[in-house]
């Protein structure tokens, strides 16, 4: 009787380890999905900003390409200017020039 009540407990006890084993694997897994998830997550993260750093590279550098053609034609627009200016000037020197000489030719008259 205490060889079959031995073994009975014996039996209960490993039904017990087994139960606690198998909770913990469930919970183990659990815990291991999550992380998992998590670290999905974090990775389609870090790819969408690897992405926007490189369309913000791009945008930078498209920029940049663009100043310097601009500063490129900063120094032909310059003379341009000066040219125009010139002209501006002699331009308005002759208007009253001639304003003068019709003044002049009317009060000759």
């Amino acid at each position: 009787m205490f060889v079959a009540l031995v073994t009975v407990v014996l039996a209960i006890a490993t039904m017990f380890v087994k139960w606690f084993i198998t909770v913990s694997e469930a919970r183990k897994r659990g815990q291991l999905t999550e992380v998992v998830e998590a670290h999905n997550t974090v990775r389609q993260r870090l790819k969408l900003a690897v992405g926007a750093v490189s369309i913000v590279d791009a945008e930078i550098s498209k920029l940049q390409r663009s100043i310097r053609g601009r500063q490129r034609k900063i120094p032909t627009l310059s003379q341009e200017y000066k040219k125009l200016e010139t002209d501006a000037q002699s331009q308005a020197a002759l208007a009253r020039q001639k304003a003068e000489l019709t003044e002049e030719l009317n009060k000759k008259r």
